[in-house]
């Protein structure tokens, strides 16, 4: 039994025999190659063909999809730098000068540190009339809306308080105008002081923010102030805010935060 392959011509054939014992015959089958292996043939070539289509097309698809990636990466990088430029604008509204002469006596200072480049907590203070007006507030939600209604709180509390003392009226006229535009249901905690150093009377409202720590230089002891159970600004236009009053004493302490505080796990 066995087999060889022979050439003729152009033609190959491949030869198979074996022999038949009890006649003593051997039989022998001739068979062309091409027809042997002509599927086989065809069907490589028709695995390349497909081969080199699925290439191309993976080419296309991996061309178009950097392509697009090259287009994300640099819109990612235009609005990074968008919002690093509205971080600087927004930390510029901070108050940095000193106090002026007619408040001295005091010492403030602040510290904000927004979970991403922008965000929708403030704080502010500045001096009219001998009187120290402040306020440190926490808009809802985080980046840019809360930043943008950050914004708008705190020009509402500068031209307010430009010619206003009293804080109850500073708070209500300012949630007023918060939630007559609230389309997007937004709303602000802040704590807003008014602050007379010849008296030593601080007049506050408190508008569903943290309540302050105080400390009393007398007894060296600390505990939170007492506060109203006022809303949030923006909430409700004609709610009734109520206002109270404490008398500080000379090295008296009131600590003001956000609950990036009070939340914080680690």
């Amino acid at each position: 039994t066995g087999n060889f392959s022979l050439s003729y011509g152009r033609k190959d054939f491949i030869y198979y025999f074996a022999p038949v014992t009890r006649t003593g015959w051997i039989i022998s089958i001739e068979c062309p190659k091409d027809e042997i292996f002509g599927g086989v043939d065809h069907m490589l070539f028709s695995t390349t063909i497909i081969a080199l289509v699925c290439i191309l097309l993976i080419s296309l698809i991996l061309t178009g999809l950097f392509r697009r990636f090259q287009k994300i990466f640099i819109s990612e990088a235009s609005i990074e730098k968008d919002l690093s430029t509205a971080s600087l604008i927004q930390n510029g509204m901070l108050p940095r000068d000193p106090l002026p002469e007619d408040c001295l006596g005091l010492s403030l200072s602040g510290f904000l540190k927004p979970a991403k480049l922008v965000g929708g907590d403030l704080y502010y203070h500045f001096c009219r009339d001998g009187k120290l007006f402040f306020c440190i507030g926490d808009v809802s939600g985080k980046g840019v809306s809360a930043s943008l209604y950050m914004v708008t709180t705190l020009a509402l509390f500068l031209t307010i308080t430009r010619r206003e003392d009293d804080a109850r009226k500073i708070v209500t006229e300012t949630n007023a105008l918060l939630a007559s535009k609230n389309f997007y249901s937004m709303f602000c905690t802040m704590f807003l002081g008014v602050f007379d150093p010849e008296t030593g009377r601080l007049d506050y409202c408190n508008a569903g923010h943290n309540r302050p720590i105080l400390f009393r230089a007398s007894d060296g002891k600390a505990s939170f102030l007492d506060v109203k159970a006022n809303i949030a600004m923006g909430i409700m236009e004609d709610f009734p805010f109520v206002s109270e009053e404490v008398y500080l004493n000379r090295g008296d302490a009131l600590f003001l935060y956000t609950d990036g505080v009070t939340e914080a796990e680690d």
